[in-house]
C-alpha cells in the first residue's frame, strides 16, 4: 500500500471511530459552551507564538509518523504527520485552552503534493474536512506529550457528533451542527461553509508557520 494511501486511509478510519462510534462522552459539564470555528481558531494559532511540546505516535498510526504538539496561552496544536518531510495529508487539531470550547480538526489532501504548497482550489473536495466538538473527559489544558497521547486515545473513543463540513465524492457539502450543537447551528454553519469554500489568509499562514516550526525544531526529523 503507498503512503497517500495510508495516509487517507487513517484519516477515514479516525472519522470513523472519533466521530461516529465512540464509548466515553464528551466532558461538557454546563451545556452551554459553544465550540470553534474554523476562523476563530486560526486567530488563535497565530495571537501568540507557540511552544514546542513534544511528539508521539498515535498507537492508531498506520503511517507511523508522529503527531508533534504545540501551545500558546490561547490555544493547544496538534499537527499530525510531523516530520521535516512534509506528507501530501495535512492534519491540524486546534484545541482552545478553555477547555469547555472543546477543538476543530482540520484536514486536507490534494494531488499528492503537499497541502501547503496548494491553494484551495486544489485540494480533493472529499478529503477537506472541518470537524468541531467538545472534548473527552479528562482534556486538561498543559498536559506534556505523553499526557496528551494518553488523552488522545480516550478521544479516539468517544462520542460527539459536533458542527462539521465535508463532502463525500459526488454528494452536495454537508455543514450541519447535530445534537447538544444544534443551537450554535446557524452562525457555525455560515462562517464554516465560508471558510470550506474559500478559507481566509490566515489558513495558508497557519500552514506556513506550522512547517518553520518543524523545519527548526531539532528534535524533529
Amino acid at each position: 500500500m503507498g503512503r497517500k494511501m495510508k495516509i487517507t486511509q487513517l484519516f477515514l478510519t479516525c472519522i470513523s471511530t472519533c466521530v461516529f462510534a465512540g464509548m466515553a462522552h464528551a466532558d461538557n459539564s454546563s451545556g452551554a459552551a459553544s465550540v470553534m470555528d474554523p476562523v476563530e481558531a486560526m486567530e488563535l494559532v497565530m495571537a501568540e507564538p507557540l511552544t514546542y511540546v513534544g511528539q508521539f505516535i498515535p498507537t492508531s498510526s498506520i503511517s507511523g509518523i508522529p503527531s508533534c504538539l504545540f501551545r500558546n496561552a490561547k490555544v493547544t496544536v496538534l499537527y499530525t504527520y510531523c516530520r521535516k518531510s512534509e506528507a501530501p495529508a495535512y492534519g491540524l487539531i486546534v484545541y482552545s485552552n478553555t477547555v469547555e470550547r472543546g477543538h476543530i480538526s482540520f484536514y486536507a489532501e490534494g494531488d499528492g503534493r503537499p497541502v501547503s504548497e496548494l491553494h484551495r482550489s486544489e485540494y480533493l473536495k472529499h478529503m477537506w474536512r472541518l470537524l468541531s466538538r467538545f472534548n473527552a473527559s479528562g482534556y486538561r489544558a498543559g498536559m506534556t506529550a505523553k499526557e496528551f497521547a494518553s488523552y488522545h486515545e480516550t478521544e479516539r473513543t468517544y462520542y460527539d457528533s459536533g458542527c462539521h463540513v465535508w463532502q463525500s465524492y459526488s454528494q452536495p457539502v454537508e455543514a450541519k451542527c447535530l445534537s447538544a450543537h444544534q443551537a450554535q447551528e446557524p452562525e457555525w454553519v455560515k462562517v464554516s461553509l465560508n471558510f470550506w469554500n474559500d478559507p481566509n489568509q490566515a489558513w495558508y499562514d497557519v500552514q506556513t508557520y506550522m512547517r518553520s516550526l518543524i523545519k527548526s525544531n531539532s528534535a524533529i526529523r
